[in-house]
């Protein structure tokens, strides 16, 4: 098997497009030596578990969700863009 050939240049740059670019030259010097990986994570069936639970409900543990996120990237150095 191939080693993974990652993401495609046009691919990346389309990901990338909505990113602001004064948070995207926070990790451009990691480019250079270092290594960069992106993470994107979600709910499972999110949106019918919003229906099911109500905004609050909903809400409350994508917080939970963000701030596990969180606290993970920064006993790792990582940054969240």
């Amino acid at each position: 098997m191939p080693p993974d050939q990652g993401v495609p240049l046009d691919k990346l740059q389309e990901l990338l497009s909505g990113v602001d670019p004064e948070q995207l030259g926070q990790i451009l010097p990691l480019a250079g030596g270092g290594v960069v990986t992106m993470m994107f994570t979600d709910i499972v069936d999110s949106t019918r578990v919003k229906a099911e639970v109500g905004d609050r409900t909903y809400y409350d543990a994508l917080g939970r969700h963000h701030d596990l996120v969180r606290r993970c990237l920064a006993q790792h150095n990582g940054r969240e863009l």
